[in-house]
């Protein structure tokens, strides 16, 4: 579900700036300065560099996240089914995966789906050590 009309619409503000400054070398500064005109931590621009080496269209710009969205996902599951039931992780992440909000966060390229995959395994790490 979070494939289906990934490129549908084109990249709008943010997300070109992402796009452009990501880009943007290290050597001359250029890259530093456009980070720091965001005021976003700097971790998704130094990842989506690395990422837009390899190809520079957006489908691949936006496919970034779906990984982010995959390991949020199984975190999620991982962490409902260690609290309740396979069955319960297994609805929780369907109805997650269903959710407008969830597609809109992972198919728009900005730092929040990075920030939930984090958080998701956060999550999971957090449910493991307390019990």
């Amino acid at each position: 579900m979070m494939i289906h009309n990934l490129t549908y619409s084109s990249p709008w503000g943010d997300e070109w700036a992402e796009y452009l400054f990501s880009q943007a070398p290290f050597k001359n500064g250029d890259f530093y300065r456009g980070v720091v005109s965001t005021f976003q931590p700097p971790l998704y621009n130094v990842l989506m560099h690395v990422w837009l080496k390899i190809d520079k269209s957006v489908l691949w710009f936006r496919l970034f996240n779906i990984p982010c969205g995959i390991i949020a996902a199984v975190s999620i599951f991982a962490a409902v089914r260690r609290l309740a039931s396979q069955r319960i992780a297994i609805f929780t992440v369907f109805v997650m995966g269903a959710t407008y909000h969830w597609i809109y966060c992972i198919q728009e390229c900005s730092e929040y789906a990075i920030m939930l995959m984090f958080v998701a395994v956060a999550l999971y790490c957090y449910i493991l050590v307390a019990e």
